[in-house]
Order: C-alpha cells, then structure tokens, then sequence
C-alpha cells in the first residue's frame, strides 16, 4: 500500500491547528494570568507565542518562519519538560510539542517528497 501524498499538506495543517487548540485548552488558564516573574509561565507564554507563528508561517511561501518557530518550540518543549518533570500532563503535552517541532524544522513548508 503506498502513502497518501497528496493529503500530506493537510496532515501538517492539521499539526499546527493541533498545537493552537492545545495551547488554547490546556495553558488558557496559566496564559491569562500574565505573571513574568514565574519561570513556568514564560515557558509557556513562548511556546504560545511560537505556537501562533507557525501557523502563520504556515501561509508564507517561505520556510524560515516555520523552521525557526519549529527550532524554539521544540526548546520550549524541552525546558517544559524539565521545569514540570512531576506532572505527567506537562511531559505529555511537551513531548507533543517537542515532536511537532521536529517535524516542521524537518520539513519546513515543503510539500512530501516520498517517491523513493
């Protein structure tokens, strides 16, 4: 059976639309309470900030935006997991991002290129 190429642009779409609706449900709470002083929040607040501008790079002809925003979510993911290595919800969630991350970085805005 040979892999459904041509559904791979909404495959990533549906990724980066993946990652908005995590930050939305799961850190709306911790984003909203604007506290800078606390490491976790701005943790999350990048990984927000970051979050949204892979998707918008998403509509650019042009991969830095995306591989770039790729590159910091997955240290954001990282540092993530590290500041909440107790809670198994923020090892998930930042082993969700960190993975999505590598993907875009990987693949930047490219279409698939599986013909091998």
């Amino acid at each position: 059976m040979k892999p459904m190429i041509s559904a791979f642009p909404v495959s990533k779409f549906i990724m980066r639309l993946l990652l908005l609706l995590i930050m939305f449900f799961v850190y709306k709470e911790q984003i909203m309470t604007f506290n800078f002083k606390d490491i976790k929040f701005l943790v999350i607040f990048g990984l927000a900030i970051f979050t949204v501008l892979l998707f918008i790079g998403g509509f650019s002809k042009n991969s830095s935006l995306t591989i770039i925003s790729g590159i910091l979510i997955m240290l954001f993911a990282i540092l993530l997991i590290i500041i909440d290595m107790k809670e198994v919800m923020s090892i998930v969630t930042g082993s969700v991002f960190f993975s999505i991350g590598f993907l875009f970085v990987t693949t930047g805005n490219r279409k698939a290129n599986l013909s091998r």
